[in-house]
This record gives C-alpha cells, structure tokens and sequence, in this order.
C-alpha cells in the first residue's frame, strides 16, 4: 500500500484515515514571533535565544496540571523591529467557548518579564501583562498554518500553498476578519496541509484549496466539513470529539452561534463505543435541541509516521451513527 518515499500527506489521504479526534486537549496555547529560518526544532533557531525563558515557565505548568502548547509564527507586515508578538490562548470553563485571546507587542530587552507576567496571570490572576497588551485586535480570527518545511516536507509542500491562497482569498474580502499567520510545527504532519483558528480552537487538516472560500465567508454559511476537521481544543472527550464533528458538518458555520451546549457520554462496558447526547440551542430558536449519536469501534488500519520515515502506525478507526428516536 506504501511506496518508498511516499509523501506522509498523500498516503495519509490514501488510507483514508478519519483525523478527527487527532488534536489533543490544551488549557493554554502560546504562539510566539520568531524570525525564520526556524531549525527543525524552532528552540535551535539562530533567531531563539531571548525566547529560552519560556521554558522556565513550562514545566510550572506542568507542575499545575496546566495542559499548555507552544507554536511559533513568522514576521509579516504585522512585525514591528525588535519587538515580539506574543498570544497567549487561554481556555475558559466552557469547553465550546472561544478561549481568552491575549495578544501583547513585547520589546525584546522585555520578552522575559512578559513571559513572567503570563505565567503571574495565569497561576494568580495578576495583570502585568497588560503593560504590552494589543488592543484593538480582539475581533480578529488568528489562523496558524504550518509550513514549517525543515520539520516535515508536505508540511512546507502543502502547508505553503494553503497559506499563500488563504492570503489571496482573504485580501479580496475587501474587510478581512482574519489574520494569517506562517507557524511551525502544530502536529500531525501527516495531515498536511494543517492549521488551527484561534480563539475558537478549531484544528483543520488534509485541506483543500478550494475549500478556503467557503472557509472563509462566514455570513454565507456554506462550508463543507468532509475528512478536513480535526476538532477542537477545548473539548476534554474523545468521543464527545466525533459527535461534534457531525453537529459542526451539519449546520455548518450556524454551530458556533448555537448556546448551551452540553453532551452526555456513556461509554460500553469495553470502553471500545459510547452514546454521546448533544444537547443544545439554536440561535432564534429557544427550544433545546437533542442529537444522539452511537461511536462504534470499526476497524484497524495502518499509516506511516512521516515523510521518509519507515515506522508503520496502526490506528483504530470508528464510525458514527446517528440516532433518531
């Protein structure tokens, strides 16, 4: 089935992997400016240095329970000479909810105290940050896209091309929501070209070019969700992952308007399925919605890890159900 030097991205595709429920949980996702070229590890970048005392604050919280995640993005025409854009993506008690965006303009001489201020806010709620906080960027829609080619080739492949077309679509909105941003490494490279939308934490992969349009026109409401959806950050459970999936595939960009969401999961005895209950509001309806859904075990499969890589992963594959009642 996998040919020598196959592309991780195509035969990830090959093998039809469903690769949603493939993002892990996360309570806090920083992104941090650093000038390219980034090494395959950012952290071994000529342009890294005042960047390590990030990782004085890491294992805090780690020591706390704190689920944290780190991704870099390239300068752009946002940049400012020697100053560092810094956001700091923080989850709120609603696992739906957009998570709190921070995003802070921090003088290079200064990236330690800001990153200390971070770590000040989120263990004891104290606001120094706010001495570098943008204002002003708050409705903007943050999508990271990888491309962070030294790491992984379809990363830089396909990543490149998608970001360079989400640019093109978004300055023809002529009131672009967004800002687009190069990242390194986010994960699952397999699934190039990825990215993730932030505050809402939505991770996307195996994404298609004509796709970004529909991505992109929001008040239109038409984006299709097909095996391009990886899930969100902010849901704790794996299951509840796939049953969203379908709530988000069925109304479209109308889901994330939907209020008081909530699900129920009961797993099976093997812990190998589960029924998970959405529960939910529409907007201009006040009448709960309930959508049933039953997660079953399907099938193993088998995937490479990367590109040029030899190890063979297998993976458990699931479908979904609805049920009507």
């Amino acid at each position: 089935m996998f040919t020598e030097n196959m592309e991780c991205s195509l035969a990830t595709r090959q093998s039809r992997e469903d690769i949603v429920c493939s993002v892990s949980p996360v309570d806090v996702q920083i992104s941090i400016e650093l000038q390219e070229p980034w090494a395959s590890v950012p952290g071994k970048s000529e342009a890294f240095l005042h960047h390590k005392h990030l990782f004085e604050i890491l294992p805090i919280f780690f020591k706390e329970k704190i689920r944290s995640a780190v991704n870099h993005f390239a300068q752009n025409e946002f940049s400012v000479e020697y100053h560092t854009r810094v956001f700091y993506f923080q989850r709120t008690e609603d696992e739906f909810s957009p998570f709190k965006k921070i995003e802070m303009l921090v003088p290079n001489s200064e990236f330690k105290d800001a990153v200390l201020a971070l770590k000040e806010y989120q263990l004891e709620k104290k606001e120094h940050y706010k001495k570098w906080q943008v204002k002003g960027t708050e409705h903007f829609h943050e999508l990271f896209i990888c491309t962070h080619g030294e790491r992984d080739h379809c990363c830089g492949k396909y990543g490149l091309a998608v970001y360079e077309k989400f640019r093109e679509e978004n300055k023809k909105s002529g009131n672009p929501l967004f800002r687009i941003w190069k990242s390194s490494h986010i994960g699952g490279h397999r699934f190039a070209p990825t990215f993730f939308e932030a505050p809402c934490m939505r991770w996307y992969g195996l994404f298609n070019l004509e796709n970004i349009p529909q991505f992109l026109q929001r008040d239109k409401n038409y984006f299709t969700i097909d095996n391009n959806y990886r899930g969100m950050s902010g849901i704790n459970n794996s299951f509840a992952q796939f049953a969203e999936k379908e709530l988000f595939k069925k109304h479209a960009w109308r889901w994330d308007l939907a209020q008081n969401k909530k699900y129920e999961v009961a797993l099976s005895e093997d812990c190998q399925s589960a029924k998970v209950i959405f529960y939910f509001t529409m907007e201009g309806n006040p009448a709960q919605q309930k959508c049933k859904y039953e997660i079953c075990f399907d099938k193993l499969i088998s995937g490479i890890a990367s590109c040029g890589s030899d190890d063979i992963k297998t993976l458990k594959q699931y479908k979904v159900i609805e049920i009507t009642e």
